[in-house]
C-alpha cells in the first residue's frame, strides 16, 4: 500500500528510488497499490483475493491503521490467520509514529538512510509483534456525546 499524498505528494517518488529497488534486488515480487483515501486502503485490504506473504505500507500511520483494519475486517472469524501475514512499514507519511515504535533513535523517519534501514528490515524479515484493539460504540448517552467515549 503506497500513500499517495504522503509526505506532500514525494511519497511515491521516495518509495521508487529507494524502497523499491531494494525489494527487487532482493528477489522480493512487489505489486503497488496507490491508495487513494483510507477507505481504499481498507477495502483493497478486506476484499483482497490474491495469496500474499506479506504487505508493506508505505505510508504513515493512517495509512497504516487503514489497512490493519481492513486485515482485522478481512479474518473478523479467525485472526489467527490475520497474525499470520506480516506488515512491513516503510515512514514514507506525514505523521510516523508507529514506525518510530520500531526505529527507535532515529530524529527524522524520512531520512534516505531510515528509509533504507525500514526497507532492509522487510528483507530480512525482522518482526516485531504489537497490539491491536478494537473499539466499538456500544452504548451512546448524550451526556457524553461531547466528550467521545466509548464503552466495551
Amino acid at each position: 500500500m503506497l500513500t499517495l499524498f504522503s509526505l506532500f505528494r514525494k511519497a511515491k517518488k521516495l518509495f521508487q528510488k529507494y524502497c523499491e529497488p531494494l525489494l527487487h534486488l532482493a528477489g522480493i515480487s512487489v505489486t503497488v497499490i496507490d491508495t487513494q483515501s483510507g477507505s481504499h486502503a481498507r477495502n483493497t485490504i478486506t476484499n483482497l483475493e490474491t495469496p500474499t506473504d506479506a504487505i508493506i505500507v508505505a505510508g504513515g500511520d493512517g495509512t497504516l491503521s487503514d489497512v490493519i483494519t481492513g486485515l482485522m475486517r478481512k479474518y473478523e472469524h479467525n485472526l489467527h490467520s490475520a497474525k499470520q501475514c506480516p506488515i512491513g512499514v516503510l515512514p514514507l507519511g506525514n505523521t510516523n509514529t508507529i514506525a518510530s515504535i520500531f526505529y527507535r533513535g532515529y530524529e527524522d523517519l524520512i531520512d534516505v538512510r531510515h528509509m533504507i534501514d525500514a526497507t532492509m528490515a522487510i528483507i530480512k524479515n525482522n518482526l516485531k509483534s504489537i497490539d491491536a484493539i478494537e473499539i466499538k460504540l456500544l452504548i451512546v448517552c448524550t451526556f457524553f456525546l461531547s466528550h467521545f467515549i466509548y464503552l466495551t
